[in-house]
């Protein structure tokens, strides 16, 4: 009955964004192979890559017994591979896989089965099926959830559990993901903007309902032979992360008094950002609703004595 109902009203999209994984992203296609229930397709954004990786997703789309879509696009990094690529999926559910990654066989199957728990106004309102990692060593990866079934997605983000959980992987409600992840012209300029600020956006605008399993899904890769991605980001993107920290003590003032720390953080990066960039206090300053103008300037002068050893 789960099979026939989840092929009736689930249909799962996989999104690999990937630059110059051709060595890796065998992981996510064999992953895929050997899901115990096949409704999905696999879209791959291939953001620039040089290495043979449009010939390999060619020869995948030969092999595979179930709907593979490859795009290329100039190099502009993981978030704009994001915003082109979720447009496109026609799921009602949304994996972003990374193009290192692996993942059990019975995923489809895990998110199914909590998905379809839910009833359709559930399924409306809720932003997907959070799942815990573990190493490919079999290590777990942080703790267990609190609780299986519904959380506060606010506490969760903020409130401190997520670094007790550690690395997370989501299906996420399409329709939902879909409203949130876009880029306007301006934001299309900056070059990379932080994955957080849009989970961010999702989590305080729409305000959802969320679900979680206790059930280790990702296979996340540690301590390969190859620079992290992230490595030298605040100062190869500094404009994308200044204005995600912008943004946050702008738009989430309530967060400070229920959860200060992550937003003191962030008010903390905007001046240092601010700071790194050449702006200066006044042109930071302008920018900032009054309340946040005072907690700026107190927050000014330690960015100042932590600037040299944030951006050594």
């Amino acid at each position: 009955m789960l099979v026939e109902g989840l092929m009736r009203t689930v249909f799962f999209t996989f999104i690999t964004p990937t630059f110059n994984r051709v060595d890796k992203i065998h992981r996510v296609f064999e992953s895929l192979c050997q899901q115990t229930l096949r409704s999905f397709e696999w879209i791959v954004i291939d953001d620039g890559s040089k290495d043979g990786t449009k010939e390999q997703i060619k020869a995948y789309q030969q092999e595979a017994d179930f709907e593979i879509h490859y795009y290329y696009k100039e190099n502009e990094g993981k978030t704009s591979a994001l915003a082109l690529g979720i447009p496109m999926a026609k799921g009602e559910l949304i994996i972003i896989a990374d193009s290192d990654d692996c993942f059990v066989a019975e995923t489809v199957e895990k998110f199914s089965e909590a998905w379809l728990k839910l009833t359709e106004d559930e399924q409306e309102k809720c932003n997907g099926i959070l799942a815990l990692c573990v190493t490919q060593n079999g290590q777990n990866i942080g703790e267990d959830y609190r609780n299986e079934g519904y959380y506060n997605p606010i506490d969760f983000a903020f409130g401190g559990e997520i670094e007790r959980v550690g690395e997370n992987w989501i299906a996420s409600n399409a329709t939902i993901l879909k409203k949130h992840w876009v880029l306007n012209d301006a934001e299309k300029m900056l070059g990379f903007i932080p994955e957080s600020h849009f989970w961010n956006k999702i989590v305080m605008s729409e305000k959802p309902i969320a679900y979680r399993i206790n059930q280790r899904l990702r296979i996340f890769y540690v301590n390969e032979n190859e620079p992290s991605l992230s490595v030298g980001i605040r100062k190869k993107a500094p404009k994308g992360l200044h204005f995600d920290a912008h943004y946050f003590i702008t738009h989430y003032t309530d967060l400070l008094w229920k959860y200060p720390k992550p937003y003191l953080k962030h008010l903390l990066k905007y001046a240092l950002f601010t700071q790194y960039l050449g702006y200066g206090f006044f042109v930071g300053l302008q920018r900032l609703p009054l309340m946040v103008k005072i907690l700026y300037s107190l927050a000014y002068p330690f960015a100042f004595l932590l600037r040299n050893r944030y951006f050594r």
